[in-house]
């Protein structure tokens, strides 16, 4: 659906690293930045644990190339790189039903609450550093949108 290069996904994790109201970039910030992604680059979002700590997690995975995107992988082990794209029979992480049924029930409005910013501020400011096509900007406001009505968002057939 939309073609997701290395440099955009760096981009995005920057402005979150940079952005006052997200401290403590990586830790703890998969969901928000999992909903992101399949937001932005249309990935499917999943969940399940981070096999060596046995740790929730989430991550966005693009069916069509058979990978997963990660934005907060690093936060369990420093080595890791800030951006990791992984394939999705990666031993690393393990997707399981529950709660990859838990990370698309949660609105992103929400997650941003206590960040005190808003879905339309974030974007905003994410396309200031991303340049997002209008295409892409086309699909988040369909993809917030759609959301809304069905209390949560597929980006692409998951």
């Amino acid at each position: 659906m939309f073609t997701t290069t290395y440099n955009n996904l760096m981009s995005l994790r920057e402005f979150f690293e940079q952005e006052p109201r997200f401290s403590g970039v990586p830790d703890g910030y998969c969901q928000i930045f999992t909903k992101v992604v399949s937001l932005v680059f249309g990935y499917c979002e999943v969940a399940g644990e981070y096999v060596p700590g046995r740790d929730w997690h989430a991550w966005g995975h693009n069916v069509r190339s058979g990978v997963y995107v990660d934005l907060s992988l690093d936060q369990f082990d420093v080595s890791l790189p800030n951006v990791n794209i992984l394939p999705d029979n990666t031993s690393l992480l393990k997707v399981t039903e529950e709660a990859t049924n838990e990370q698309r029930s949660l609105v992103l409005s929400e997650l941003l609450i206590d960040h005190d910013m808003t879905v339309n501020e974030l974007f905003g400011m994410i396309d200031s550093k991303v340049n997002l096509s209008f295409l892409t900007r086309l699909n988040i406001k369909t993809g917030l949108f759609l959301s809304k009505l069905t209390g949560g968002l597929a980006a692409e057939v998951c």
